[in-house]
């Protein structure tokens, strides 16, 4: 019974940004966990790649091109969900696109854009499925997981960051802060149609790309991480399968800061 308790055996989970950095960890996790996962970005391309390096001639993974800044292509993609699947029971609020930069030369283009990405799709994105989907019931709920960040709790250390390349950029903290309070406020307003909204704050993921090309970098992020080192993608996969696991269904409205203490402080 304990092995199981765990599985997302006949589910389906859609996972937006299922390309990226997090986004590729997170779906490998939940397919080893025996869902069927819907990956979608607003890149074909790179999700024919990610498909056939990874996932090819699984029948248990499905690409979708969706763009979640465009309404109607998130409505096509949750009428695909239907059409196929029939049911929905997991989704991954995880896609973002945005521009680093300082106070400076960060514009109003570049907040709007991460609103899109970090409020609004979200929204839009749960809106669609419950107008879709329609009764979700106890033996067969909705879990979100809205993935946000420990800037939307914290102010970034900025001494960590190069002014002139890292520069981590305000209209991202400012929306991921956005983002966990709406995954609170949906979660009180959902509950009853059994619906579960809870958030992740994953801390310091750096790609190895990056850590790379600045060593200094790596080097200023621990000295602020309690654990000592910075994180790996597949540490965030266990509080993803658990939010999206029946053995969750009492949890509702939280945040997860996965951060190797960085928040605690």
């Amino acid at each position: 019974m304990v092995k199981n308790i765990f599985s997302l055996k006949n589910k389906v989970v859609l996972v937006t940004g299922a390309t990226g950095h997090l986004g590729l960890e997170i779906s490998k996790s939940i397919l080893d966990s025996d869902a069927h996962v819907i990956l979608t970005s607003k890149n074909l391309n790179k999700l024919k790649k990610v498909k056939n390096n990874f996932f090819k001639d699984n029948k248990k993974v499905d690409i979708y091109k969706m763009d979640v800044t465009n309404s109607s292509s998130i409505k096509n993609c949750i009428n695909y969900v239907k059409k196929k699947h029939k049911v929905i029971n997991g989704l991954i609020n995880n896609a973002y696109s945005g521009k680093d930069g300082s106070i400076e030369n960060i514009d109003e283009e570049d907040f709007l854009l991460a609103t899109k990405y970090n409020l609004i799709a979200p929204f839009i994105l749960i809106k669609n499925i419950i107008k879709t989907f329609q009764n979700f019931k106890k033996n067969n709920t909705l879990s979100v997981i809205n993935i946000a960040s420990m800037y939307g709790i914290t102010i970034p250390n900025f001494s960590v960051y190069d002014e002139n390349v890292l520069t981590n950029p305000v209209h991202y903290g400012a929306t991921k802060a956005g983002l966990i309070h709406m995954t609170k406020y949906l979660a009180s307003y959902l509950a009853k149609k059994n619906i579960r909204v809870n958030s992740i704050s994953p801390g310091a993921f750096p790609k190895e790309s990056i850590l790379k090309k600045n060593k200094n970098f790596k080097r200023r992020l621990i000295k602020n991480i309690p654990i000592g080192r910075v994180g790996n993608p597949k540490e965030i996969t266990g509080a993803i399968i658990y939010l999206l696991s029946d053995s969750s269904s009492y949890v509702t409205g939280a945040n997860f800061s996965i951060d190797g203490g960085w928040t605690s402080k």
